[in-house]
């Protein structure tokens, strides 16, 4: 047995990068074998954790970054040293008890490894030094690669569930070892070249900062360890003077087309936000108690954490603007990273004014720093000109102050929106609003300016981000009105595109201003759902939202259900798709705080909303021509193409329909029926079961080729929902199922055609007879399982497997992030 280990180790120290990495599993394997419970009784487990540990440091004393490798910042970083250097740290997480999510305190065995590799990074930390003086890269890699097991650690010391209190060491070793780095960093930092101190300083504040969780376990224990203090001080200290000597950026990022950037980003590999904010981003949220400790901790050594932090961010804003528009290397930090900072601030200026006696003058000198930064953003933008045209310069001034203004505490924000304000805040939205209308309302402008409307379309992100900013105790009305006029004038700009035609030129909806990394279309209807989806939703507040969504209902709706067909410029983006998404994303949150109580089911706006909302997906999904090959539907298109994620989403509304109470349920149906007008043969029926006849029969005609053919793969839970929609009365299920493969429209294109299409227009009767007994079957088991044999059975009765259609695949929803636009 020793001498296979021994072989093995020398695999884990050997010179090829690939012959190394075919230890990796064995030892993830290896651990796992150590967790059973006959392992922990077996005489081999000395020797197994041992091997455990010798492999790991072998692995970890590989992967160092090689001598000069920082002399060539502009350079790309050496990918495959990366994906090491995270596969290693993955190894060394999991051979030691690392977990996402707290299960309970590692076992002995992990433990044991844990602290044998914290001891060994600790004697080569303090006993070896590189030429500038400072400690050996790789062991401080290996040391914090294990935040994961030691956070575990912290949770369990907190908890008291540690079995062995003597474990609590290797926390207290952690903590020395870290002061001892956080202190040779502050030496070493201000004298010594940013190459030398580069990989140390970067890897030193991500370390830390991933161990901000184990800090909280230690600051809500009444008796702290003595190590606690220093290494909190010092390393503040080197994430301070980080920011001050080393650029976020020492040239132009690579990010966009390479994963781990340039060599000289001072980020996590792949990364972005400077690391050295990072540390002070996660003192302050982690949670209160560290936070707490943070501020006091500096108040009792005479300094003032927060006034440094508020000089600071005024020297990076400095840096900043002498840098000029656009430009984010060379020296300080990104616009977003200083965001970052000033939300920290914020933060910690929060926690000193909540709790009395914590600071000496309460917090009031950093929150009146933080009002008179406030106030001077707030004064420069009411002093833009309004004159209806916006140039390049000006937009991305605008647009830049709105994200600053969205940084400051909702209690500042919401200012803004207030109902009793002076004219230099109300002159302060207006340009905001002003210069967000510019681009809509010259859509079918010609303009060559390119520059100016890409400034224009980053300013939608910035104006997303300062409307939710606000919300201090719910949503002024004056930004929820904001974000109705904003989602208005979206919508008349692409009605206004649509008329124009499929093949006319737009000069916002293209792939330069709508680029597929920039924000979509939607963007404002999508905080409606983000508003809705609150944790902090009051009855009231979802009521204002609904009423403002409501007010949306009619131009979102025109919009989206417009009979342009797809538009045929290469250079063109069709914005329906995107608002479409928006759209039923916003309406699926209302239809759930309808189901949680939150708002009434009997609240006319909310229903109206989805009862329109319903009409306008039926309306959609009727759109296209059921033919046998689609590339003959392409000169009789009509309305937008389906084949992208807002089919999700309206697939998803759906099933939130069926999952309504009953009596809301029967309210939308009864609206789907009197719209549509179904009706089944010889047969007389109430207006709400036609309506739900007709919405499966919709269902039935997407998965007969209507919609994508991976639509169908999300109708296991939609029919489910039926069901249960049904009362989980399976004669009523497979009534309506029955009804909907009959039913036919009394009027339109497709009148006295059975709505749910050719497929079960032409099935026999016998072959319904089996499929409604199947339906049956599957409903009275109602499981998981059988729901997907549902979807099998439907798949097969709209004709198969639907080859060579033209359809993309599945996609992923789209993202509506404004943070780095």
């Amino acid at each position: 047995i020793k001498s296979i280990m021994v072989s093995f180790q020398d695999v884990c120290a050997n010179m090829n990068r690939n012959v190394r990495g075919l230890a990796y599993e064995p030892l993830c394997n290896l651990h796992s074998a150590t967790q059973d419970a006959s392992a922990r009784e077996s005489p081999f487990l000395d020797i197994m954790t041992d091997h455990l540990f010798q492999c790991s440091m072998k692995l970890a004393t590989s992967c160092g970054y090689p001598h000069h490798y920082f002399d060539h910042m502009v350079l790309d970083s050496d990918e495959e040293l990366e994906v090491e250097r995270n596969d290693i740290r993955d190894v060394l997480r999991a051979i030691t008890g690392g977990e996402d999510k707290y299960s309970g305190p590692p076992s002995n065995a992990s433990l044991q490894v844990l602290h044998r590799i914290v001891q060994a990074c600790t004697r080569s930390i303090l006993e070896e030094i590189d030429s500038a003086g400072l400690p050996h890269e790789t062991a401080v890699h290996a040391l914090t690669a294990l935040a994961k097991p030691l956070n575990c650690l912290g949770e369990a010391f907190a908890r008291n569930e540690l079995q062995n209190p003597e474990w609590i060491e290797i926390l207290d070793t952690t903590l020395n070892t870290l002061s001892y780095v956080g202190g040779k960093l502050v030496n070493g930092l201000p004298t010594i070249s940013v190459a030398e101190v580069f990989a140390l300083s970067r890897l030193f504040n991500l370390g830390f900062s991933s161990l901000c969780p184990a800090l909280l376990s230690i600051c809500q224990k009444r008796h702290l360890p003595s190590a606690l203090n220093l290494c909190l001080q010092n390393a503040m200290h080197a994430a301070f003077l980080s920011v001050i000597h080393i650029p976020e950026l020492l040239t132009e990022s690579t990010l966009e087309h390479s994963p781990y950037d340039i060599r000289g980003a001072f980020r996590s590999p792949g990364g972005e936000d400077h690391v050295g904010i990072l540390v002070f981003m996660r003192l302050a949220n982690e949670g209160e108690a560290l936070a707490k400790h943070v501020l006091s901790l500096g108040h009792a050594n005479g300094n003032n954490l927060l006034r440094d932090l508020c000089k600071l961010h005024e020297d990076l804003k400095v840096i900043e603007n002498n840098r000029g528009a656009g430009i984010h290397y060379g020296k300080g930090v990104t616009p977003r990273t200083r965001r970052i900072l000033l939300e920290t601030i914020s933060k910690f200026t929060k926690v000193a004014k909540s709790t009395p006696g914590l600071l000496e003058d309460g917090g009031t000198e950093a929150y009146k720093m933080l009002r008179d930064l406030f106030e001077s953003a707030v004064m420069h933008l009411s002093r833009i000109p309004r004159l209806g045209n916006f140039d390049e310069k000006t937009l991305f001034e605008i647009c830049e102050i709105t994200f600053d203004i969205s940084a400051f505490d909702s209690e500042f924000v919401s200012y803004l929106f207030s109902d009793s304000i002076e004219s230099v805040a109300l002159d302060c939205v207006s340009t905001m609003m002003e210069a967000g209308f510019y681009g809509y309302r010259n859509c079918l402008t010609c303009n060559e300016q390119d520059k100016e409307m890409i400034q224009w379309s980053r300013l939608r992100g910035a104006l997303v981000t300062v409307i939710k900013a606000s919300a201090y105790q719910g949503l002024p009305s004056k930004a929820i009105e904001a974000l109705r006029a904003l989602t208005c004038a979206e919508c008349e700009a692409i009605i206004l595109q649509c008329e124009a035609g499929a093949s006319s030129q737009s000069y916002i909806f293209n792939e330069i201003i709508f680029p597929d990394e920039g924000l979509p279309a939607g963007a404002f209807v999508i905080t409606f759902a983000q508003l809705f989806d609150s944790n902090q939703l009051s009855s009231s507040g979802a009521k204002d939202y609904i009423l403002a969504a409501f007010k949306c209902c009619t131009p979102v709706l025109q919009a989206i259900c417009h009979e342009c067909p797809p538009f045929t410029l290469a250079t063109s983006i069709d914005p329906r798709a995107a608002l479409c998404e928006a759209w039923y994303i916003a309406a699926s949150a209302i239809t759930a705080t309808m189901q949680n109580k939150v708002v009434s089911a009997a609240d006319n706006s909310a229903l109206q909303l989805i009862s329109d909302s319903c009409c306008g997906a039926v309306t959609l999904i009727l759109y296209p021509l059921l033919q046998k090959d689609a590339s003959k539907q392409v000169h009789k298109k009509k309305g937008m193409d389906m084949d992208g994620p807002q089919t999700l989403a309206v697939i998803e509304f759906f099933e939130n329909i069926f999952l309504m109470e009953s009596g809301a349920l029967h309210i939308v149906t009864h609206q789907l029926q009197l719209r549509f007008q179904a009706k089944l043969d010889n047969q007389n029926s109430d207006a709400p079961f036609l309506g739900i006849a007709t919405l499966v029969a919709i269902l039935f005609r997407a998965a007969s080729g209507s919609l994508p053919p991976w639509t169908i793969e999300g109708f296991p839970s939609t029919f489910a929902a039926l069901y249960k929609g049904c009362g989980r009365s399976i004669d009523v299920f497979v009534k309506v199922v029955g009804a909907a493969m009959k039913i036919k429209l009394s009027s339109g294109p497709y009148a006295g055609s059975v709505l749910a299409g050719r497929f079960f227009e032409t099935m026999k009767e016998v072959n319904q007879h089996n499929f409604l007994r199947n339906a049956a079957e599957i409903a009275s088991k109602d499981t998981d399982d059988g729901w997907r044999r549902f979807k099998t059975l439907l798949k097969q009765a709209a004709g198969g497997k639907k080859k060579a259609s033209g359809f993309s695949q599945k996609p992923s929803p789209s993202s509506w992030d404004c943070d780095r636009l």
